[in-house]
Parts: structure tokens; C-alpha cells; sequence
């Protein structure tokens, strides 16, 4: 959901204030689309931000970005099915015991350099 969202956004208007909002704007719109018995499964998705929030909002950092986005990349290439999480988890590990540096660089403390 968020690559698709994330894709339509300009590099100045990703900042970390907007997504601080991502949280709050995901469980409003899960509480709304229950409300209006779109969905019914509502208060588990609203749980769900609750218990990823820092994830969300972590989701600005460019760096991870970056990685993430040249990931799926190799996945889509490899015609990897993203919406199989068992297909998506064995590719992410084969990824990164062949570009362990990859996964290294994403924990580097840069500001040292």
C-alpha cells in the first residue's frame, strides 16, 4: 500500500512529520470504512498500527528507502510474488547472505564518517 503512495510523492514533500501521520490517518480510515461496513475487520487493523506505529513512521528514513525499494525491485525481476509472505521471506534472506553489506550499510552509523 505504501509503495504505491510513496511513489506519487515528491522527494521534498517526504518528510518525517508527514510520516508521523501515517499512523493516525491509517487507524481513521480504518475506523471509518468499518463504520461504513466496508470492512469488517476494523478494530484488528487499527491494532495492527498500533503495534507497528514506529515501523510506519520509521518508513521515512531514506536509507531504508532505498534499500527496500531496490529489494523489491529485485524481487519483482525475479518474479517473486509479494503478496506471499513465505516466497517473500526466503528471496529477502537469499538477498542478503549474497549483499551482506546491504543489510550492514542500513545499520551504519554515517554521521561517524
Amino acid at each position: 500500500m505504501f509503495s504505491r503512495f510513496m511513489l506519487l510523492l515528491e522527494a521534498d514533500e517526504k518528510t518525517k512529520e508527514m510520516y508521523q501521520t501515517i499512523p493516525f490517518a491509517l487507524k481513521k480510515l480504518f475506523k471509518y470504512l468499518q463504520k461504513q461496513g466496508i470492512i469488517k475487520n476494523g478494530q484488528h487493523l487499527v491494532d495492527w498500527v498500533n503495534v507497528n506505529a514506529d515501523q510506519l513512521q520509521s518508513l521515512y528514513n531514506p536509507k531504508f528507502d532505498k534499500f527496500y525499494r531496490r529489494l523489491f525491485d529485485d524481487m519483482r525481476r525475479s518474479g517473486i510474488n509479494t503478496s506471499d509472505k513465505e516466497a517473500v521471506d526466503k528471496f529477502t534472506k537469499n538477498y542478503l547472505n549474497v549483499h551482506p553489506e546491504l543489510g550492514i550499510d542500513l545499520y551504519k552509523d554515517d554521521s561517524k564518517d
